[in-house]
């Protein structure tokens, strides 16, 4: 029989140790921007919940020509500030 040692075992090379990972995709990212939470819908980093939660719904209620309507007036309006004030301007004029 052999002699049995009592040193520490070493781990072969050819098999190293598991190492845990994040428990999400990009969890690293998270706490490296210290983002306060986390969208698992869309996977997005949040800075402000309520309003990603509000946009989930709308975006989920809509109908697929209406998405495509509200994303290209979105871009549009957010692109040309001066157009957003003159459409307010009529919409408060015409309006009852």
């Amino acid at each position: 029989m052999p002699p049995r040692s009592s040193g520490p075992t070493e781990t072969p090379a050819s098999s190293p140790a598991p190492v845990p990972g994040p428990r999400h995709p990009r969890d690293e990212d998270r706490q490296q921007a210290r983002v306060p939470d986390w969208c698992d819908r869309c996977e997005t980093a949040l800075a402000v919940t309520g309003a990603h939660r509000d946009a989930h719904a709308i975006w989920t209620n809509a109908e697929p020509n209406d998405r495509a309507s509200l994303a290209w007036l979105l871009h549009r309006l957010l692109a040309e500030p001066d157009l957003v004030r003159e459409l307010l301007t009529i919409s408060d004029r015409e309006t009852p």
